[in-house]
């Protein structure tokens, strides 16, 4: 089975020539939401970064993040899972602006071919393959639920943005 590789690339801005774009169709078809709204900056709310996709690959490429949902108070905090953001072969794409301290992340072909980045711990969340969705978990770090009828469970690779502002993955061929 062909897989496709990724390469992590730390930047600290944005490039011009970056363009973002907005949640496409899921590999099923459908839009995705956008990230939700997120705090403005300097008003109080947590530290943001921009997540960029860029797709070294011959095939368009799906993404599904899981971000942190800001709270207050103490405890841990619940993540909210959504697809699917489309990032076309030889693009890059912002695919949002998300709360510190990092993200979770699942990138797959059309055909269903799975990146994968070494030596990054994983966690199985639920998505919806064929249309976009967006869920909340309360912990991935209990035991995964099972997922409901529509969804399947995939792997969610995790990432740690440290003081970058832009963090840009890069999938290649």
């Amino acid at each position: 089975m062909k897989r496709l590789s990724a390469v992590l690339v730390l930047s600290a801005c944005v490039s011009s020539a970056a363009l973002a774009q907005a949640p496409g169709p899921s590999p099923g078809g459908k839009p995705a939401p956008g990230p939700g709204a997120a705090p403005v900056p300097g008003t109080g709310g947590p530290a943001e970064f921009v997540l960029m996709v860029c797709n070294k690959s011959k095939e368009l490429a799906f993404a599904a993040v899981g971000s942190r949902i800001p709270q207050s108070g103490g405890g841990e905090h619940a993540t909210r899972v959504q697809g699917w953001w489309q990032v076309p072969p030889g693009e890059c794409s912002k695919i949002g602006t998300f709360p510190d301290p990092g993200f979770l992340i699942h990138l797959r072909s059309q055909r269903g071919i799975t990146a994968t980045f070494k030596e990054r711990p994983s966690v199985p969340l639920c998505v919806n393959i064929k249309d976009a969705f967006t869920s909340t978990v309360a912990s991935f770090k209990r035991d995964p639920k099972q997922c409901s009828a529509e969804q399947t469970s995939v792997m969610f690779q995790m990432f740690e943005v440290g003081q970058a502002r832009t963090y840009t993955l890069t999938l290649n061929p």
